[in-house]
This record gives structure tokens, C-alpha cells and sequence, in this order.
């Protein structure tokens, strides 16, 4: 946690003020955690707009004015829908104003900008350097239209500015900054003073992210935007509306088409997407004037085929013929905070035509400190997670980490792929909006930690080591993005990790520097075996970036700026205590945490758990044995079921990890993630074969072991008092449980499994639901 008082400067010349992180403070909230920011007055949306605005044009009360809005796009009927009146300057849509101003010359331009933009907002010098007028005029226009739409919030940055006088050049762009810098709005800028039916593809790997920018795009900037993926509306009036009326030959209202590579593409069931079909017809080709590829490290990342293992995202390495479709009049842009020498050499190969400009800006965020630590035991131990509360809790269980009158009520919630849409809808609500009860989001690495803005994110915690180094830039860069002050990125790892031979990496481990390593012609993200397959463990999968990281061999900010190609003067500033953990003897991560790191060696164990450490910790051995003939028994079925490609029995499940299944604890395995993680197999392994073992134990349990709860005590070791109370816990945790099932499944849903299982099991299935 970053203890910090959260302060904003009211000088319109100085930026934020940035405290330094300070040792232990009372005023943590979580991980992520979060304060609430006390942000400065923002600037009146009342303010009128310059005289020479509202007499420009006399006859501006005689115009015809189109009112269009982010819902003006929900039907044909409003999309026609037209009104003369006496126009309010307050109320002009985006496109009327940006033709008024088109409409002035230069100094007018010049003048109005000067007068009405603050001079720490607008870009004036990088302005009046541009030799071309044309050029000036067009920044100029730009600047205003965007500061008036955003309601004098937001001014261009020299660098947007340049991205959007490229494109109207039709060159295509490379964009290389940092996470947080803003690559949203380049690719809207050229949006914002287009002629005719000029529409913008901005391709975006996630939905979660879709759905983030076309709220921002929608609500900030007044487009219509239509989100494009496999949940999009099968309707052909939906398309007819929002793309493009092909019988009628009529463009849609959509200004920004926000969509998934895959949709370019066949859809999983084998048949072209509505939108492929779209896109290859040139009618509607014509609107398209730009192609932004979000996240574009992930053409090279996801789109291709790495050591043995096939591409994540195939639609991603294909998007080469997509490009061609469009022609060379369509300008591509491809945006990333994340680019390796390797990645660059794709982007070249796949998006970008020769002679494309590149934008670089540095991908330090200097009020981030960046620190490691190797945690006691496996990763998955929640115990190792304790040092993110404030409050020092007995953690015997998961559910003890909180004080009973925090327990299930969002406080600490999970998102991943197998929640539903409406649960992790308002999992990322409460952790984003300034209300939220949310203060600790669990999320894989997919959901949550690419280009979304979290509001007040002070700490994010990597748990176990990524695939590669692009992962913990993204991830965390998540922290203080919209505050000020300073954050903290803690890379947790298992000690396997500082195990590992780096000769293996064809390296010298004993004259490893930053200078001996050549990040042009090394693959810095090379696993530690070339040649991998879909069940190869961790220990040969991670890349040499992410191992060398946990060495603390050197200062992490400069391996990470030489990494991404970052050698600007400010690739090793920092504003926090430290840079890092790697180049200080002083530097202690305690320091600046809420809570104590988990050290098994000191831990006093409470008299409630010493007392119940004598109580087995595994099944009996007729269990155990009975147990691990049905795991065998399954084992076989797996193996004759799957023939090909032929494989011994051990590579589905080894003897070792049958012994392990076999001698856990009754009923504590829940969810197929226990399964993994109890045997420590890979997530590629987990897909295939743990939802079927977890269902095999659960059954075994709920048949052949007696269940373990409060309700069933053998030989006590408490009071009457103290047992009546932990039922009445358990009662109220259940109904607060059931509650946010119904919400989490929908009511049919949770009828439906009520029906289906037992008491227990139908307890255990909301529990994993609801992560109570």
C-alpha cells in the first residue's frame, strides 16, 4: 500500500504534487487498494464561449442543425430526426462546431485558443514551431474542438497532435508510450473535424476494455460508437442503423467501430461474422479513414506461434490480410505501451507500411515503484495476501481475513472467466466507480490489466511470475492512474524461480549485466526451453525478462526501459523513495505495506487452531486408498478416451499427483482452480483435465466422507456460547451467499443448481460463485 495523503496543486503551472511513499499508516484501504482522490475544482462547463465565436456568423440563427447524441444512434427514426432553432454555443453538437471553426482563418484561430485554452493545457510552442500553415491551423482546430466538446477539460498533447496530422497525411503511425499517457484520443482526434462519413476502427482485444472506451468515447467526446464483438447484436436492422444500409445504400450513425480481431474473421461456429461481411464490401469501406490497433503488442504476443505453442489469438496474425483489404488509402495506426525490439519487427512485418512515422514517448512511470518479493510456500497460499490489510486478523481461513461484519459484501471480489456477465459487470463497477465497496479485485491477468483505468489503484500485486515482460508493464500500470502521488507494483514469485540455471537462458550467469545483454538480437522473452508443448510447467515456460527480474542483478527500470527500446532521459527518473528493489540495501518492502509479510517461522498459531492441529489433516487410509483406485479408474477412461495423439498415462495424471489428490483434506476440494493448484500444474493442463477430476473428488466426498461443518461437531474443543455463535455466522454468511448467487447466476440459474445438488454442494458452488 502506498500510505499517502492525496494532494492537488490549484498552481495552474505546476503539476500534482507527488508525496513521497511513507513507512506503515492506518489509512489503507486494500489490494488493490484504494483512497478516495480529492481532485482540483474542474473548470465550469457555464463558461461562454469568446465573443468571436457567437458573431462569426450572423446567420448562423437561419442553420440547420443535426442533433445527435451517443443514444441519437438506438433508431432509424432518431437518426433522421432533425430541428431548426436558435442554437445554443453550449449545446452545439461536435460536428456543427468543428465546421464553424474550420470556417476561420489561422490568426482568428490562433487567437481564440490563446484566449480560451490555459497555457499549462495548450501545446502553443510545439504549435507556432510547425513550418506548414496549413498544419498549424489544422492543430489549432483540434485543440479547440476538443476542448470545447470535453467541456474545457482536455487539450491535446503534442504528440496526439502529430498522430493526428499523419493520419490526415494517410501515413500510417507507430505509437510508443507509456501506459496512462492517453492513446485513446489520438486515435478520435482525426474523428473530431472529418468530413462526410469519415468512420474510425479501433481493433481492442478485450471486451472489458471494448466496453471501457466506448463509455469514455460516448460520454466525454458526444460519438456514436458500436462495440463489435461475438455479443453483438445479430440483427440485420442493428448493422442497417450503425454500419451501413446496403440496400437503401445509406452509411449507419456510427462514428467509432470498436471491435475484436476475430470479428474480421469466421466466428467459432465456422461461419463468417456479420461484420466480416461487412468490411469486405467497398461501399462501406469508403467511410473507414482510419485503423487503430489498440494494444498492438499483441499482433506479436497473442497473433503468433512461439516455441511449439500455436497462436492465442490467430485473428490477430491474420490482420495483415485485413490491411490489404482496405488498400493503401486506409492509414493504419498501431498503439502500444509495450514494445520490444521482437514486437516492433512484427508491427512492421504485419500493420505498418514502409515510411511510417513513430511516436515515442517514455514507458516509465516514475511515481511507480517497482519491487519484488519471493513468497514462503506456494503462491496460492492466501496467507502470503495479508500483508494488503490494515487491520491485523487471524487468518485461519480465507473468509477470517476480514472482520465478520465485511464478509460477503464486495469487499474483496474475484473476476474471471467463469463468473458471468452481469456479476463481473458489477465487480468492475464497484471497483471502479468512486463509491464502489470493492477494495480488492482478484483478477487473471486478461480481465483487468490491459489499458483499463482504474480510478485510485494505489498497489497491484503480480502473483506468480507472467509470461513475459509486457505483462508486468501492463499490469502495473494500472496503479495511480488517475491520482496523485505514488504506487507500488510487487511482483510476487515461488522460490523455484531464483532456482533456475540462467545458463539454461544461454547466458553467462556469472558476468550478467545490463551491457552484456544485446536487446536487439536476443529474444528477452525467450522461454528457458525452446521447444514447448501444451503441458509444459511453469519452470520452463517463463521467460528470461521475468527470472532475471527476481534476481534484483540490477536496477528493474533501466531492464525495463532497455526492454521496450525506452532511452529517453526520462526512462530512470522516479519520484518515489526508491526506484526499485534491485539496487538498494536499504530498500525494505515492509515499509511500505499495510500489513506484515506472512513468515511462517513466526507466526503464532491462535489456541482455537492449535487445538484443532491435532485433528487429521488428510483422509484416512481406507479413503485414501479407495480414493486413489477411482483416480486410477478415471485415469484410464481419460487415456482410452483420447488415443491420439499416444501418450503414456503419466502425462494426463502421474502416480505422485493421484497420492496428493488422494490424501487432501475432505471437501477441500471445490473448484477445479484447487485442483491446479494442489498438484501445481499448468493452466493448459487445468483446461483440459481438472474441471473432470474436481467433479470425481467432490463426488467421492459428498458419498463416502462425512461432511465437516459446524453442524456436525466431533469432540469439541469450544463452549455452547462460543459454537452458537459461530453458527449464527455461518447462517448469516449462507443468506448473504444465496443473495448474491441469484444476482450472480440470475434467478433461473440459481433454481435450477438448487435443484440439482445437495445442501453442501449447492453451498459450495455459491460460495466459489460469490468468492464468500
Amino acid at each position: 500500500m502506498v500510505p499517502q495523503s492525496l494532494q492537488t496543486s490549484t498552481n495552474p503551472n505546476t503539476t500534482s504534487s507527488r508525496e513521497n511513499l511513507s513507512p506503515k499508516s492506518s489509512t489503507y484501504e486494500s489490494f488493490f487498494s484504494f483512497t478516495q482522490p480529492q481532485y482540483p475544482n474542474s473548470h465550469s462547463t457555464n463558461l461562454p464561449l469568446l465573443s468571436e465565436l457567437s458573431h462569426a456568423h450572423p446567420d448562423q440563427h437561419d442553420r440547420e442543425l443535426s442533433i445527435t447524441s451517443p443514444d441519437s444512434c438506438n433508431s432509424e427514426q432518431a437518426i433522421k430526426k432533425k430541428k431548426t432553432r436558435k442554437p445554443d454555443t453550449l449545446e452545439q453538437t461536435c460536428k456543427t462546431y468543428s465546421q464553424h471553426i474550420k470556417s476561420l482563418d489561422e490568426s482568428t484561430l490562433a487567437v481564440i485558443a490563446n484566449t480560451d485554452i490555459p497555457a499549462y493545457l495548450f501545446p502553443r510552442k510545439y504549435i507556432e514551431s510547425l513550418s506548414c500553415s496549413s498544419t498549424r491551423s489544422l492543430c489549432y482546430q483540434l485543440c479547440l474542438v476538443c476542448w470545447q466538446i470535453t467541456k474545457r477539460t482536455q487539450c491535446p498533447k503534442p504528440l496526439q497532435l502529430k498522430f493526428a496530422c499523419a493520419i490526415r497525411t494517410k501515413r500510417d503511425v507507430f505509437m510508443n508510450v507509456g501506459t496512462g499517457f492517453g492513446k485513446t484520443l489520438p486515435s478520435v482526434l482525426p474523428q473530431l473535424v472529418a468530413e462526410g462519413n469519415f468512420a474510425t476502427i479501433i481493433i481492442s482485444p478485450l471486451k472489458r476494455l471494448q466496453s471501457s472506451q466506448a463509455n469514455a468515447l460516448r460520454e466525454k467526446y458526444g460519438l456514436c460508437v458500436v462495440v463489435v464483438n461475438e455479443d453483438s447484436p445479430k440483427d440485420d436492422n442493428y448493422w442497417k442503423i450503425h454500419a451501413y444500409d446496403f440496400r437503401m445504400k445509406t452509411s449507419g450513425c456510427a462514428d467509432i467501430f470498436i471491435v475484436t480481431p476475430e470479428q474480421f474473421f469466421e466466428a467459432k461456429e465456422g461461419y463468417p461474422t456479420i461484420f466480416s461481411k461487412i468490411v469486405r464490401n467497398s461501399a462501406f469501406n469508403r467511410r473507414i479513414g482510419l485503423i487503430s490497433v489498440d494494444d498492438a503488442h499483441f499482433v506479436h504476443v497473442h497473433g503468433l506461434e512461439h516455441h511449439g505453442i500455436s497462436a492465442f489469438r490467430p485473428g490477430y496474425g491474420d490482420l495483415a490480410g485485413i490491411k490489404n483489404l482496405f488498400g493503401p488509402n486506409v492509414p493504419w495506426a498501431a498503439l502500444t505501451a509495450t514494445a520490444t525490439h521482437q514486437v516492433l519487427q512484427t508491427l512492421e512485418k504485419r500493420i505498418l507500411r514502409p515510411g511510417y512515422i513513430t511516436l515515442h514517448a517514455t514507458s516509465n512511470r516514475p511515481n511507480i515503484m517497482f519491487a519484488t518479493h519471493c513468497v514462503p510456500g506456494r503462491i496460492s497460499d492466501p496467507r502470503n495476501y495479508t500483508c494488503f490489510l490494515s487491520a491485523p486478523f487471524n487468518f485461519t481461513t480465507q473468509d477470517d481475513c476480514l472482520p465478520p461484519e465485511y464478509r460477503g459484501l464486495g469487499v474483496v471480489m474475484n473476476y474471471d472467466s467463469l463468473m458471468s456477465d452481469r456479476f463481473l459487470e458489477r465487480a468492475h463497477s464497484e471497483l471502479t466507480k468512486p463509491n464502489g465497496i470493492c477494495k480488492i479485485l482478484v483478477a487473471t491477468a486478461a480481465a483487468e490489466s490491459t489499458g483499463i483505468d482504474h480510478p485510485d489503484v494505489e498497489i497491484v500485486c503480480i502473483a506468480g511470475l507472467p509470461s513475459d515482460v509486457h505483462d508486468i508493464a501492463q499490469q502495473g500500470g494500472r496503479a495511480v492512474r488517475q491520482i496523485s502521488g505514488d504506487g507500488l507494483c510487487i511482483l510476487f514469485h515461488e522460490k523455484w524461480a531464483l532456482d533456475v540455471d540462467l545458463a539454461d537462458y544461454s547466458v553467462d550467469p556469472d558476468n550478467i549485466s545490463l551491457d552484456s545483454i544485446d536487446f536487439e538480437s536476443f529474444n528477452i522473452d525467450r522461454p528457458r526451453k525452446l521447444v514447448l508443448n501444451d503441458r509444459s510447467p511453469p519452470v520452463d515456460r517463463d521467460s528470461f525478462a521475468c527470472i532475471v527480474l527476481t534476481r534484483n542483478l540490477f536496477c528493474a527500470c533501466r531492464f525495463m526501459s532497455q526492454c521496450l527500446q525506452d532511452n529517453t532521459p526520462e526512462a530512470v527518473e522516479f519520484s518515489t523513495p526508491f526506484c526499485c528493489s534491485g539496487h538498494s540495501t536499504k530498500f525494505n518492502l515492509q515499509n511500505f505495506l499495510p500489513g506484515p509479510l506472512y513468515n511462517p517461522t513466526s507466526e503464532k498459531i491462535p489456541d482455537a487452531v492449535a487445538s484443532a492441529s491435532s485433528k487429521p489433516k488428510s483422509r484416512s487410509s481406507k479413503m485414501q486408498h479407495l480414493l486413489e483406485r477411482r483416480l486410477k479408474a478415471w485415469r484410464l477412461r481419460m487415456h482410452r478416451a483420447r488415443p491420439w495423439p499416444p501418450r503414456p498415462l503419466y502425462y494426463i495424471l502421474p502416480d505422485s499427483h493421484i497420492q496428493i489428490l488422494a490424501s487432501s483434506l475432505p471437501h477441500s476440494i471445490r473448484t477445479r482452480h484447487d485442483v491446479v493448484a494442489l498438484v501445481g500444474q499448468t493452466v493448459e493442463w487445468g483446461q483440459c483435465w481438472s474441471e473432470s477430476l474436481c467433479k470425481l473428488v467432490m463426488d467421492f466426498d459428498c458419498t463416502e466422507e462425512k461432511v465437516r461443518s459446524p453442524e456436525f461437531i466431533d469432540e469439541s474443543d469450544c463452549n455452547d456460547d462460543q459454537w452458537e455463535m459461530t453458527l449464527l455466522q455461518e447462517h448469516e454468511t449462507r443468506k448473504r451467499t444465496e443473495g448474491l448467487a441469484i444476482e450472480a447466476m440470475g434467478s433461473l440459474g440459481y433454481e435450477k443448481t438448487k435443484k440439482l445438488l445437495d445442501k453442501h454442494r449447492r453451498q459450495q458452488v455459491f460460495t466459489d460463485i460469490t468468492n464468500m
